[in-house]
């Protein structure tokens, strides 16, 4: 399915590549691009209505580095868009680009979790809603176990004193601390939901993450 999107999309994913995950970072960032594509893709775009989501990768030669796309809609990115940075969110090449003001959720959740691979945010209203419901999501398909009995919820408010976020909008994760605080209430969770907000999500792998 990656595969099918990101060739119809893009047009460079050879058929050959199609069983095998990516071994280089040049790889990865071309699937990075891809997977920024199938966040707005009609086949999964219902992740991200408002075309705001944003994904990235760690990088396989630099642990400490990741990749993600410059403050740009997903479906606009292209390899050229793409930024190596490290876990304080600083571009490798020292250059001054405009970055999304909530890449501290990606960075904190690397610098804390060594296993994941993969980290995505966006604003799906149906999870967001189950953010705020008493009633916990629940898996109904086996694909969906991974949910197990329900996410952890970060509210902002908490690590805020109840004041708005001091960078950018009243919710985002616009500083490390911020990050910090809902990298430590996701814990060991696959996915932690954002009060008002979305959610964020994690992997072992660009490519389970996006699909």
């Amino acid at each position: 399915f990656f595969n099918f999107l990101g060739a119809r999309d893009l047009e460079h994913t050879p058929a050959s590549t199609a069983s095998r995950e990516p071994q280089s970072d040049k790889e990865l960032i071309q699937d990075l691009v891809i997977a920024n594509r199938l966040l707005v893709a009609p086949e999964m775009g219902v992740l991200t209505p408002d075309g705001l989501a944003h994904i990235s990768v760690r990088s396989r030669a630099n642990p400490d580095h990741f990749f993600i796309a410059r403050d740009l809609a997903p479906g606009m990115v292209t390899t050229a868009d793409i930024i190596e940075t490290d876990l304080d969110t600083r571009p490798v090449n020292g250059a001054r680009v405009a970055q999304y003001s909530e890449r501290f959720i990606h960075a904190e959740i690397y610098r804390a979790r060594p296993e994941v691979m993969a980290v995505l945010h966006a604003h799906t209203p149906e999870l967001r809603t189950f953010g705020q419901s008493s009633v916990k999501l629940r898996p109904v398909s086996s694909k969906a176990r991974f949910i197990g009995s329900g996410f952890p919820i970060y509210d902002i408010t908490q690590c805020t004193g109840g004041a708005p976020s001091p960078v950018s909008c009243v919710l985002c994760i616009s500083t490390p601390e911020l990050g910090r605080a809902m990298a430590k209430v996701m814990g060991n969770a696959p996915v932690v939901f954002l009060l008002d907000h979305g959610i964020a999500m994690a992997d072992s792998s660009l490519r389970g993450l996006a699909v």
